[in-house]
């Protein structure tokens, strides 16, 4: 992959919704993000997570709320270098055993710790 295209974004917050997916939130350091690309993510048990990306929000300055701006967000189809999004990926396979996973889903009645993850990164195959 061509280290001018290797997307990055730092992790603020990691959020599950059950049986859609999980959702990123932070900023993009590098590149840039499309529907259905690539990432990757280091869960807290160390496995390395790669999934496919289904929704990208942004805020939405031009949206009224109460007759005030700037209170909105809205689905974009890519997001570069420097904006703040919230990312829901899906689809989701564990690199370290070849295998499909579910890490949004409830597992024996506790959720899958993902406290620590501080970074989406591009996947190849």
């Amino acid at each position: 992959m061509d280290s001018s295209t290797f997307f990055q974004m730092e992790v603020k917050d990691c959020f599950g919704i059950t049986g859609r997916g999980l959702v990123f939130k932070g900023n993009i350091r590098r590149g840039s993000v499309a529907l259905g690309d690539k990432l990757a993510y280091n869960q807290d048990d160390g496995a390395r997570i790669s999934a496919a990306v289904k929704k990208i929000i942004t805020k939405d300055e031009t949206k009224k709320i109460f007759g005030l701006f700037g209170s909105g967000t809205k689905e974009i189809q890519s997001a570069s270098e420097g904006q703040e999004v919230s990312i829901m990926v899906g689809d989701f396979f564990n690199v370290s055993t070849q295998s499909r996973c579910f890490p949004d889903r409830d597992h024996g009645g506790r959720l899958v710790k993902m406290s620590k993850i501080t970074l989406l990164e591009s996947f190849s195959d």
